[in-house]
């Protein structure tokens, strides 16, 4: 058996030697003869093109290639194309859709039982982690009835539960696969390797079997390559074995798995020896001596050798990343016969490259393809679902119409938007024609099923195609014939074929229940994909090799990737029940980053901060790092792709954007503004601009929340109607209830705002009274101008008359101004009023001098509120303020006087600031 045992040193390109050396050693009919056993089906493929490439005829009878590690539902169909008579015997696969369906029903029974329902959202939910979680338990072999003597009893009370709950599934979930004649994907593959491995102990292969790639960390694959590594013509070749390793290492070592492979096969790690003559390469050996630990010290030249061709980038953030790699697959696609290869575990970082090739039209191959739920029709799917059983949000209404599947019905939601949802208009007393009747009784037909108190999801789903063909106008939904259309109606047929038991019941969520379905479906391209280029994960990436190898997003918690959350075990107990723990994915990833990092030509980049956050290297990374710096040498940056990177999207010349500075004619500009306007003329002249020459009002935003606006207003128009009917608490509290809801019947803080509410009402009670008040009294002032004659209005919230004068009183629910601020002019609204009073004329109010300036502050806090009085130097302040008035007016009546936007820098809330495109100016050095 030790012969039959050999490694193929990580800097060889893994397929390539292996196809080199079945060439050279047979005629290309005895190659069919051979029966050839790898990780994954890409990598038979692989091996068939490099097989085909390698003949002078470019053309061979191809061995038999069968994939260990089948994920897929073809790369099954492949195996099973063997004919070996075990097959016969394997059940039928159960589907993922029927599965799903079948385990959300038994979690939904087992939390009844235990008097703890869930809807079927959450139950299926759980079914999916649950899915998971027995796919590692049938991969590893184990069983559930083991799971008894796991925790003992003085364990929390979750754990008891969950292994309640997880031995049920262990009792009744292989007796329905039985009685249904189904199984699982994941006891099919091992039962498969036991099967053939059972067959081969009976009858060994007279014909080459050649096991190549695999590290044996899957049980029932470890016990196939010890009964092949005994067959008299059967062969094993190990990825990157290193002989020279004396002791046993730890799970996180790369060498781990392959050393308890060597003790299952009863094979001295000695014996191995190297499938094709070859000298140690210096990269190889300083990847070795990283993970040792007490690393060697290796010769400088040998250390400068094995650095050659291999380059780092650190980049700001992920999008420069993208961008980088993106233009070193640019680059490297200008040689003709070069292969580029990116590997990365980061799915965001995949997706950032694939959208930076389309501005060089390059469409890569992604390994892992697109989750259906990000794609287009995905998002139209889950957008449309939450039309039923939910209230239909303004922006999911919005954003289905104007979806482009809903090909006709843009134009409607632009009405929609505009004349109605921005307007506060709720969707269900729009009453429009046409299109609209459509979409509405589509609403009100899905309403009425979220009234309903069960509903088979069958219908459900009936009715949710409903509203995709009339949305789309696609009455057999085939959208565009693409691969996600294609994807989806195959999705669509399976789920029609199902014998669903699903009830939704009132109050559920049909959109999260969808949600976890077509969370099973990925779509992936298939055509006018870039022949030499290829985005692999780490599980695809194995055995695979390129002239350029790409190693992206090299961060902690990325390379090695981060444990995924188990709800069911904790990390204690998945090892004493028998599943491999973290610290052996962590293995693994390092011998894909040993193998990747041997290529010839080699580029590692990371994100220095994601998420705004600083990012940790990753540990394999940093182990790198380490060693090169303690023999005083470090990996070569590549500033040159950075540079191009930070350069490629910069304009060639730069435009300083100035703010605006409108001077419309004087005979546009407003000779009427009210107080508010005048602190806004002060701040914001090109607020007054937009507003009262541009006459451009604001919408309201569709998401818009109940809050401290609607709260001051509340308490303005609730104070009014009490000091006409009495301030009493009985008055208070009824006025309050009765205008209350017209406020904040939806708003969820309801009774938070009650309680201030209560607080205010309290004190504004206690209050002292005066002789005569008056509320919310509008008033006027006018005078002469260059312009003309300006009329300054305003509405004082209260006036109250005392034997030494009038005191204006103004609420606030906010913050209170400063006196400081008062007599600088920043907070000009009580100074303006007392002018009305002292200089103009309120309706219905005598004219009488002003001897108080008032601020109740109704915060509605322990006190309710409280006063603060301005009375020192008020001649002084009223005199300065309408000095200021008539100066400010002045200088706007000048036509060469622009409305400049926030002249002054104040950092005033405006509705028409983005109009002015501050950002923008602020950001290319313009000024205010």
């Amino acid at each position: 058996m030790t012969g039959n045992v050999t490694f193929i040193p990580p800097h060889l390109p893994f397929l390539e030697t292996l196809a080199k050396h079945l060439v050279a050693g047979n005629n290309p009919a005895s190659l069919a003869q051979y029966t050839i056993l790898l990780p994954t089906q890409r990598a038979c493929l692989k091996l068939a093109e490099i097989l085909t490439n390698c003949m002078p005829q470019k053309s061979a009878l191809l061995p038999k290639l069968i994939p260990l590690g089948s994920s897929e539902s073809e790369d099954l169909a492949l195996a099973s194309q063997d004919s070996y008579a075990f097959m016969e015997n394997l059940p039928p696969l159960i589907t993922e859709e029927e599965r799903l369906v079948l385990l959300t029903d038994m979690v939904q029974m087992f939390y009844m039982r235990e008097q703890k329902p869930l809807k079927t959202s959450q139950a299926s939910m759980l079914a999916s982690q649950l899915i998971d979680f027995m796919n590692q338990v049938q991969t590893e072999g184990l069983s559930f009835k083991t799971l008894k003597d796991l925790v003992p009893e003085d364990y929390a009370a979750h754990w008891q539960i969950t292994l309640h709950f997880l031995d049920m599934i262990g009792e009744a979930w292989p007796d329905f696969l039985k009685k249904h004649n189904k199984i699982e994907r994941a006891e099919y593959q091992r039962r498969l390797l036991e099967c053939r491995n059972d067959y081969w102990k009976k009858h060994p292969s007279p014909h080459p079997v050649i096991a190549a790639g695999s590290t044996g960390s899957i049980p029932a694959t470890a016990a196939l390559l010890k009964t092949i590594a005994s067959m008299p013509k059967g062969l094993v070749i190990l990825p990157g074995f290193d002989p020279s390793l004396e002791e046993s290492v730890l799970s996180s070592h790369p060498q781990y798995t392959m050393q308890n492979l060597l003790k299952t096969l009863e094979i001295d790690p000695q014996d191995v020896r190297p499938f094709v003559d070859t000298e140690p390469h210096p990269r190889t050996e300083i990847l070795r001596e990283i993970f040792q630990q007490t690393p060697a010290s290796l010769p400088l030249h040998e250390i400068a050798e094995g650095l050659q061709n291999i380059e780092m980038v650190e980049c700001a953030h992920p999008q420069e990343e993208a961008c980088v790699i993106g233009l070193a697959i640019r680059e490297a696609l200008e040689d003709p016969e070069k292969t580029i290869a990116l590997i990365t575990p980061d799915r965001d970082l995949a997706k950032r490259v694939v959208n930076e090739l389309k501005r060089w039209k390059i469409r890569a191959n992604d390994s892992a393809g697109t989750p259906f739920t990000q794609t287009p029709l995905g998002v139209f799917c889950l957008l449309t679902s939450q039309w039923i059983q939910n209230a239909l949000p303004p922006m999911t209404l919005l954003a289905t119409l104007k979806h482009p599947h809903a090909k006709n019905f843009k134009g409607l939601a632009q009405t929609i938007e505009k004349d109605f949802l921005r307007k506060q208009v709720p969707f269900n007393v729009i009453e429009m024609d046409g299109d609209f009747q459509t979409i509405k009784m589509l609403f009100q037909e899905a309403q009425s099923l979220g009234e309903q108190e069960s509903l088979p999801f069958k219908d459900v789903f009936a009715f949710h195609k409903k509203i995709l063909m009339t949305l789309s106008e696609d009455p057999v939904l085939a959208f565009n014939e693409n691969e996600e259309s294609q994807t989806f109606q195959e999705f669509v047929a399976k789920m029609d074929a199902l014998p669903l038991t699903l009830t939704l019941k009132k109050g559920d969520d049909y959109a999260a229940l969808l949600k976890n379905f077509l969370s099973l479906i990925t779509v992936r391209q298939k055509y006018a994909l870039h022949p030499r280029l290829t985005i692999l994960g780490l599980i695809e990436a194995r055995l695979m090799s390129a002239d350029l190898m790409i190693l992206g997003g090299l961060n902690e918690n990325s390379w090695p990737p981060k444990p995924a959350s188990d709800p069911w075990f904790s990390q204690s107990m998945r090892k004493n029940f028998g599943l491999p723990d973290h610290e052996r994915r962590v293995g693994l990833s390092s011998l894909d980053f040993i193998h990747a990092c041997s290529a010839h030509e080699v580029l590692l980049t990371r994100a220095l901060r994601n998420h705004g956050s600083p990012t940790v290297p990753s540990r394999l990374l940093t182990r790198l790092q380490s060693y090169l710096k303690q023999s005083q040498t470090a990996l070569e940056k590549n500033t040159r792709l950075l540079d191009l990177a930070q350069t490629l999207d910069r304009p060639l010349e730069r435009f300083v954007l100035l703010p605006p500075e409108p001077c419309p004619p004087i005979d546009t500009r407003p000779r009427t503004l009210s107080i508010t306007d005048i602190t806004a003329l002060m701040h914001d002249p090109y607020s007054i601009y937009a507003k009262h020459i541009l006459n451009l009002k604001p919408l309201k935003p569709l998401d818009y929340k109940v809050g401290h606006l609607e709260f001051g207003i509340f308490i303005h128009e609730t104070l009014e109607h009490l000091a006409n009917i009495g301030f009493t608490k009985e008055n208070g509290l009824a006025l309050g209830e009765q205008m209350f809801e017209k406020f904040f019947q939806a708003c969820p803080e309801k009774a938070l705002w009650w309680c201030r509410f209560e607080q205010i009402l309290n004190w504004a009670i206690s209050m002292r009274k005066p002789e005569h008040c008056w509320v919310e009294a509008r008033g006027h002032l006018s005078f002469l101008s260059s312009g003309g004659s300006f009329t300054l209005v305003g509405k004082a919230d209260r006036i109250e008359q005392h034997p030494e004068g009038m005191t204006i009183i103004d609420y606030k629910t906010g913050s209170v101004p400063t006196q400081k601020d008062m007599e600088k002019g920043l907070a000009p609204q009580l100074p303006l009023e007392a002018l009305i009073m002292n200089h103009g004329s309120y309706d219905t109010i005598p004219s009488h001098p002003v001897c108080r300036l008032s601020f109740w502050k109704l915060s509605g806090d322990m006190e309710g509120g409280v006063t603060t009085d301005y009375t020192k130097d008020l001649e002084t302040l009223l005199t300065n303020t309408s000095e200021g008035l008539k100066d400010l007016i002045y200088t706007f009546d000048h036509p060469s006087t622009p409305y400049l936007s926030i002249p002054y820098e104040t950092e005033m809330y405006s509705d028409y600031h983005h109009l002015a495109r501050i950002k923008e100016w602020r950001l290319n050095g313009g000024k205010g």
